[in-house]
């Protein structure tokens, strides 16, 4: 999927010559302008009556068009499907997910890739190793997010970040309570969680932290996205799935929209009362990914079948003037935010919020949930448990790979 320079979209099928295995519940991570898949899940084979899981590394080279597997050494990582992965500087860090006897796991280890050399980054080796760790970490778990928070200055010289290294910056105001992989959500033996994790990286050990966050959390859930909206400073939780949830409302998935506001670690919770845009269905096991400043979501399972092919967006720059709103409404960002467990709401109809600021009138502000979709290009089939991923160089480029659930 590209976005051309009008701000619509195009779908082109890309003819690769060689094709990667079959699979879904795997992780797609950027790697510079390559495309990295870890494991994932095979088609329930009826005569052994389980899943094969896998624990290859594939990666998918969008100028050339072709995919090579990359050789993996050191540390073991147990074939597994529904884990995560997020690139922490030149390093993948995976965690938790579902082996082949449907068992639920909690390791955490990380691939070192380093720079990506067109002459040899298709046969060197890369090793993994087994992430040195204390505190409290989560319990076994699966279909959970991850996501790397630091501050944007570290990233003036993004070859020092690493699971053990952060480079050192002069902050002149930090915006960022804690820094570190933040994982949210998920489900184990239990059921869905939600709980926040956050791994501070940086040091060796690393540190698992549960930090203590105002308002009240999203209800318990898996199969969710988080998107870090890093120009505005907080995390974005849409959708998934509760099965809990289904004897209260007849509806186990979710489509509501959380905020994290990270300088003060506050729970935000968005309504659209009014009407604005056309919110997407409730879903879980969908693929998002943030370009520009919008977050784009699609496919995915709904309570009867699988979505639609249609992709929508969320404007993170129109939410994020409502969501200003109603921190000032209970208090400043710097000093007076509150620490009661208490949701606050972004609603379009609180007159109270559309006094706060008389330049600002919220009646006037375009829908930022909308769907768009080219009617003119071909578009995917139904898809579900697939992975999203904005690549660079040139025109951000989604990669959208995966296989329907059987």
């Amino acid at each position: 999927l590209q976005q051309d320079r009008t701000g619509g979209y195009k779908w082109e099928l890309l003819s690769t010559g060689n094709s990667l295995l079959r699979r879904y519940g795997h992780t797609a991570t950027a790697w510079e302008h390559i495309l990295v898949i870890v494991g994932g899940s095979r088609l329930y084979n009826k005569e052994s009556k389980r899943r094969e899981c896998l624990n290859d590394i594939q990666a998918f080279n969008p100028i050339e068009n072709s995919w090579v597997q990359l050789m993996g050494e050191g540390a073991l990582l147990e074939q597994r499907r529904n884990h995560t992965a997020c690139l922490v500087g030149k390093n993948l860090l995976v965690h938790g997910g579902i082996n082949g006897a449907d068992q639920y796991l909690s390791d955490l280890l990380g691939l070192t890739l380093g720079r990506v050399l067109e002459k040899d980054y298709r046969t060197k080796p890369y090793r993994w190793i087994k992430v040195q760790q204390k505190g409290k970490a989560p319990r076994k778990l699966a279909y959970h997010t991850p996501q790397l928070v630091l501050h944007q200055e570290r990233y003036r010289n993004q070859d020092a970040i690493g699971i053990y290294t952060l480079p050192e910056v002069r902050l002149t105001k930090p915006k960022i309570e804690i820094e570190g992989v933040y994982f949210f959500g998920g489900r184990n033996e239990k059921g869905p969680r939600n709980t926040l994790h956050i791994l501070k990286i940086g040091k060796k050990p690393c540190e698992w932290i549960t930090p203590d966050v105002a308002g009240s959390p999203p209800m318990p859930r898996y199969g969710h996205s988080m998107t870090y909206f890093s120009e505005k400073n907080f995390l974005v939780i849409f959708g998934g799935r509760n099965d809990s949830n289904y004897d209260l409302n007849g509806n186990s998935y979710l489509n509501d929209v959380w905020l994290l506001y990270l300088e003060k670690l506050t729970w935000v919770q968005w309504e659209n009362k009014e009407g604005l845009g056309s919110v997407p269905s409730a879903r879980y096991s969908f693929c998002s990914t943030l370009l520009g400043k919008s977050i784009l979501i699609f496919g995915g399972l709904s309570e009867d079948n699988y979505c639609r092919s249609d992709i929508h967006t969320l404007d993170m720059e129109d939410m994020r003037r409502r969501f200003e709103l109603v921190i000032k409404k209970k208090g400043t960002f710097n000093k007076d935010l509150p620490t009661n467990r208490s949701t606050y709401r972004i609603t379009e109809n609180d007159e109270e919020i559309k006094g706060l600021d008389p330049s600002q009138d919220l009646s006037s502000l375009p829908p930022y949930i909308s769907p768009v979709r080219s009617p003119t290009d071909k578009i995917p089939d139904y898809e579900s448990g697939v992975n999203a991923i904005s690549l660079p160089p040139g025109p951000v480029l989604e990669k959208m790979i995966g296989e329907e659930h059987n």
